[in-house]
């Protein structure tokens, strides 16, 4: 019943129009539990006097005559939306990819404007092998449109961690099969980087099968993708980036200014032990790979 309610209220807040100028109004792309996850928790870190509304993308032209001091887009499509509403209000996007967000911010009207975003940094996908797969250091990467302009980056983390990497750049999901068929013979794993030609419903499974007939670990960005057979993933929860996003906002309205945009700071590791076993895989539990992640990041 708790839960039916806090449902109930937050679409009658979402379907509210603010009479006057609140403090922050979070945008959520749609009203998915991800979505509504992530703005649950940037309220939970905001002081409890703050005045908050939660509208929906189409709601944005309710705020003109009384902007808000901060906007909070939750999701692509609500940033999409909220920087095409020119409010010239300062932005904390959340939820968003970085190459999706510089897209978008690069069209949009200057403004202070910041995000906590929902990919990993690159280093800690590396870490996350090291620590993991110590023995596996020939890395692959299947890059496609939105990741390729990670690749140079990718490069330079790989080297300062001794690790060899082998880059291969797919325009879509056909191209797929024939990128792996060149990359697997150099590959002791293939490291997974968030991007819609590549990684999606229809292309996880067929992908998968083909490591797993050449004996190929996946470390991937997603809790489900371990559920569907990749071998570990670093992940944060929706919760994770919106309590970071909300701490920031919660200092912006102290008066301080929003930081530049950054990674979650919070994350989870994700083992699919039968797939490690099948694999001929002994890896450490999760919480020892996250403390070894914490303690390098700490101390590079």
């Amino acid at each position: 019943m708790a839960s039916l309610l806090r449902a109930a209220a937050a679409i009658a807040l979402v379907a509210a129009a603010p009479a006057r100028a609140v403090d922050v109004a979070l945008v959520l792309s749609e009203r998915s539990p991800a979505y509504q996850e992530a703005a649950d928790a940037v309220r939970g870190a905001l002081e409890p006097q703050t005045d908050v509304v939660v509208l929906g993308p189409a709601d944005l032209g309710s705020l003109n005559p009384n902007p808000p001091r901060l906007l909070v887009p939750v999701g692509l499509q609500a940033l999409k939306a909220t920087v095409d509403a020119d409010l010239r209000v300062p932005l904390l996007a959340v939820l968003v990819l970085r190459t999706s967000y510089e897209a978008v911010m690069e069209r949009g009207a200057r403004r202070p404007a910041s995000a906590v975003f929902l990919d990993q940094p690159l280093g800690r996908h590396l870490d996350l092998l090291r620590a993991a797969l110590p023995d596996r250091r020939r890395v692959a990467a299947l890059l496609g449109p939105e990741s390729a302009a990670q690749a140079e980056a990718l490069r330079v983390a790989a080297r300062e961690r001794g690790l060899a990497l082998t880059i291969a750049r797919v325009g879509g999901p056909e191209e797929i099969y024939g990128a792996l068929q060149g990359l697997l013979p150099h590959a002791d794993v293939l490291v997974a980087l968030p991007d819609p030609a590549v990684w999606g419903a229809g292309t996880i499974q067929n992908i998968l099968r083909t490591l797993y007939r050449e004996s190929v670990p996946l470390v991937a960005f997603s809790a489900s993708y371990v559920k569907a057979g990749a071998t570990l993933a670093v992940h944060s929860t929706p919760e994770q980036v919106g309590r970071q996003a909300g701490q920031a906002a919660r200092a912006f309205l102290a008066g301080r200014p929003l930081p530049a945009p950054q990674p979650p700071q919070q994350f989870h590791i994700a083992v699919n032990r039968p797939v490690a076993r099948s694999l001929g895989l002994r890896i450490p539990d999760d919480e020892p790979l996250g403390i070894q992640l914490r303690l390098w990041e700490r101390h590079p």
